[in-house]
């Protein structure tokens, strides 16, 4: 395997994400000598931004960041509100098994 750097066309980009959707990571790789975090680059280029993504000239613009950024941190409060409600129904339930033990102990 070559150590330089290669440039692929986005036409060739393209046929290297189709060929890894039909035959997958593995055969991916051997057929074409390139690392797994290429084409997961590029596969992320190309469903993000579409086949103009595997260009090269399409570039994130800051607002599309922190568009993403304020998305993010809503998931992650609605998953933390969601972590508290369980966290308190586990706790609700231990303490009702604690009250009906105890209190099945208390009638024997």
């Amino acid at each position: 395997m070559s150590r330089h750097r290669r440039s692929f066309t986005p036409a060739q980009k393209m046929e290297i994400i189709n060929y890894y959707n039909e035959h997958g990571q593995a055969a991916t790789r051997r057929k074409f000598e390139i690392s797994q975090s290429v084409v997961s680059r590029w596969l992320d280029k190309f469903e993000r931004h579409g086949p103009e993504g595997l260009s090269g000239k399409v570039k994130t613009s800051k607002s599309e960041i922190e568009l993403e950024v304020v998305q993010l941190r809503r998931e992650i409060r609605e998953y933390k509100q969601m972590v508290a409600e369980r966290d308190l129904a586990i706790r609700i339930k231990d303490e009702l098994l604690k009250k009906t033990l105890s209190n099945s102990k208390t009638a024997e």
